[in-house]
């Protein structure tokens, strides 16, 4: 028989073995716990030369990941798009389209019919402010890869040019691409470098990066937090100044593209002419507009929308973002040229500091 006191000693005796297993298990996990490496936020930036710019992407990771890796894939996947839409490679299929004859079928790649559908959706939506078949114009006014004058053209070029000018002639289907005049030329570089960032976007999230950012030729996405653990903070540049910010805008998982008559210009008997065309009259916009940038889900649609906006001036540009609930920002001149009238959308505002 064995008495209350055997059975209590019995029990602090296997109380107290319990206690000391579990405590030689805690102090081997903290010695194992002390082994491991610290692991930190770290930001590795990639960068390089693309599509007649530049690109940078800079991700936030553990300092335990590998991102080598993201160097190569990203570069040969910029230079993929670079291969299908640059107007400057005689070899892309945007040359292949603008080489092709009335009628003709021309096949086309998924991206490339991404972002022609895009592209035709935003020009019916801008009544046409937005038009990638103004490349012909842009090139006689002295922008573009094929500029062909120092001076104002003559109303008569503008006249014959504007017969193959306009988005309804690129007849988008399922078998691919026909132009409906032989001389339309497209030229995506509203949207292209839009459409980029959004792949490589695409490229870091489908492989486990959830903190980056990604600029191309200034056209920018964010998505998750720096390397402070804070949302993206982006400058819109000052017109008047370079390398000045006019604003600081916070991105979450956002985009965001700038298009303005500051940079690229010429100037003929004494009047500043943008690179930006109107499409109803064919030649530079002449407006108050320095410049507009749009915050939006994508950057390929930020991009084309901010073109789109430049190209109808301020008064009709307002309206536009208000009655389509666009987030943009618009810098606009005053009478006197020296100072400038800020306009932000109710969308906008949100992302303002």
């Amino acid at each position: 028989m064995i008495s209350n006191t055997e059975l209590s000693n019995k029990g602090n005796s296997e109380h107290c073995s319990l206690f000391f297993i579990r405590s030689l298990m805690l102090v081997a996990i903290t010695q194992l716990m002390a082994c491991q490496p610290t692991v930190t936020q770290v930001a590795r930036t990639f960068s390089g030369p693309v599509m007649g710019t530049d690109y940078r992407v800079t991700i936030v990771a553990g300092s335990d990941q590998d991102l080598s890796h993201f160097e190569e894939a990203i570069a040969s996947e910029l230079e993929r798009i670079d291969q299908s839409m640059s107007t400057y490679r005689t070899d892309s299929e945007v040359s292949d389209i603008n080489r092709a004859e009335k009628n003709q079928l021309i096949k086309i790649s998924a991206s490339l019919r991404l972002v022609l559908t895009e592209a035709i959706e935003i020009s019916k939506l801008s009544a046409g402010a937005f038009d990638i078949t103004l490349a012909p114009i842009v090139d006689l006014w002295g922008f573009g890869p094929q500029a062909s004058t120092q001076g104002r053209p003559d109303r008569a070029q503008i006249e014959a040019l504007g017969e193959s000018i306009g988005y309804d002639k690129l007849l988008l289907s399922e078998a691919g691409l026909r132009k409906a005049n032989s001389n339309t030329n497209i030229d995506l570089s509203a949207i292209a470098k839009g459409f980029a960032v959004d792949q490589i976007a695409a490229l870091l999230s489908d492989n486990g990066q959830r903190n980056y950012l990604v600029e191309v030729g200034g056209e920018l996405r964010a998505n998750g937090r720096n390397l402070e653990g804070q949302t993206w903070r982006i400058g819109i540049e000052k017109p008047q100044e370079i390398g000045g910010v006019q604003e600081i805008v916070s991105l979450t998982n956002q985009a965001i593209a700038t298009s303005g008559d500051y940079r690229n210009y010429i100037m003929m008997d004494g009047k500043r002419y943008s690179h930006t065309i109107d499409a109803s009259t064919l030649e530079p916009v002449l407006h108050k507009l320095a410049l507009v940038s749009v915050i939006s889900a994508n950057a390929s649609t930020a991009d084309a929308l901010a073109t789109a906006m430049m190209a109808m001036g301020e008064k009709l540009a307002v309206q536009f973002a208000q009655q389509n609930h666009i987030a943009a920002y618009f810098v606009i001149r005053t009478d006197d040229d020296a100072n400038y009238e800020i306009k932000i959308s109710e969308r906008f505002a949100n992302n303002v500091q």
